[in-house]
């Protein structure tokens, strides 16, 4: 029997949406994931992730609240008259160009939001109940930005910033598996995560078991 997160579509709340970006990076998958469910009565939201060779390239939302507008105004990093002015510019096309030529943002500050702002679309389908989702592998289309990010890193962080114990214990299995974490990955969680997280993981180090860890 096929597990949910190896179909080619099927429904959300039926998907371990950590175990499939795991299984992209193994796999070394490129294509795109989309998804899309409803966010209230009469406002269905829709979700793009492209993927390459394993790592996320790119995710976009139609969701108001998640385009690079939303962010960038609402972190303060720029204001609404300043994509005003940037989006008169650019005429029919995507201002982004323009904000860079016009000085109100530099090519890292670009980037760094985009980064932020993608992590934060995947992150969110980890609290998504309800919806439909299609796989397609593909190359990426010629065009298409490619931030690199390591799917690795939001798996945990999305497992869990879900609060969700009956999920994590999921993930884990049993309270009493044993759990190793290797030193690369606790090298590069430690770049991103919370100190006292990062302490935590260490303590996986094939000799505990997970509640052993939660005891300590």
């Amino acid at each position: 029997m096929t597990r949910p997160e190896q179909a080619p579509a099927g429904r959300v709340e039926s998907l371990r949406f950590a175990r499939l970006l795991s299984r992209f990076w193994e796999e070394g998958f490129s294509g795109s994931f989309r998804a899309q469910g409803r966010a209230g009565p009469s406002l269905t939201i829709s979700k793009e992730i492209l993927f390459e060779r394993g790592r996320v390239a790119w995710a976009a939302s139609d969701d108001p609240q998640e385009s690079i507008r939303a962010y960038l105004i609402n972190r303060g990093i720029l204001r609404p008259e300043q994509w005003r002015l940037a989006q008169e510019r650019a005429g029919n096309q995507h201002p982004r160009q323009s904000l860079l030529e016009m000085g109100f943002l530099s090519a890292r500050e670009l980037q760094d939001a985009d980064r932020e702002r993608v992590s934060g679309i995947i992150l969110s389908l980890f609290n998504w109940s309800e919806g439909d989702y299609a796989i397609t592998p593909s190359p990426l289309p010629a065009g298409t930005p490619n931030l690199k990010i390591d799917p690795r890193d939001l798996v945990l962080e999305g497992i869990m910033s879900s609060g969700d114990r009956d999920k994590v214990l999921e993930e884990i299995g049993s309270l009493d598996a044993v759990l190793v974490v290797r030193p690369d990955d606790l090298a590069r969680a430690s770049l991103s995560l919370p100190v006292e997280l990062v302490e935590l993981m260490a303590k996986a180090d094939g000799t505990r078991t997970v509640a052993d860890i939660c005891a300590l």
